[in-house]
């Protein structure tokens, strides 16, 4: 299920959105901007940035007691520089015709990650900078325009209280003491 968010979404030193939309699935984040309708289907983005491997618990730190049976939660503000040989890609278009698939592709090799968490919400920030990048064609079964120029990213949202649950897929026997947590801050 995704979640929209105030925030910025930039795309090479340019704002795409004030919008964002986050959606936690098969180990990825996706973000997406500038959501549009498409074919009567809720939302689609004109821009969207995929990071991978990445998940609600990396938001987030626990250490599980044995002996009381409890989770504690341990919430530090975090930042983390992740670099590797594919971590996601960023991916602007449709270029054309919505239905013909045409977009452009920029592989994401590098990224920061930066959370933090006050009572009120968490606070999200993901920037870096693409390799260069590629045009495809679904429709076609193509790959054309090779050595796209690479673009520089930036993603700040904000998740506030009452998405938290949904956001980072807590349990619901979880969010009461995740909250409580979060009260200490």
């Amino acid at each position: 299920m995704s979640i929209s968010c105030p925030g910025r979404f930039e795309r090479g030193g340019s704002v795409e959105s004030h919008m964002v939309t986050a959606v936690f699935m098969h180990g990825s984040l996706y973000l997406g901007a500038d959501v549009q309708p498409l074919n009567g289907l809720p939302f689609f983005p004109k821009t969207k940035l995929t990071l991978s491997p990445f998940d609600p618990a990396t938001l987030m730190g626990s250490v599980l007691q044995p002996v009381l049976g409890k989770t504690t939660w341990t919430l530090p503000d975090r930042e983390w520089q992740i670099a590797g040989t594919h971590l996601g890609e960023l991916e602007y278009g449709p270029l054309g015709h919505p239905a013909d698939g045409e977009f452009e592709v920029r592989p994401v090799h590098a990224f920061t990650a930066r959370v933090a968490y006050s009572p009120q919400k968490l606070s999200l920030e993901f920037s870096g900078r693409t390799e260069s990048g590629f045009e495809v064609c679904h429709y076609a079964g193509k790959v054309e325009k090779l050595g796209l120029t690479p673009w520089e990213f930036r993603v700040r949202f904000e998740v506030g209280r009452e998405s938290l649950q949904e956001f980072l897929q807590l349990p619901e026997g979880k969010i009461d003491s995740f909250l409580a947590q979060l009260d200490k801050r």
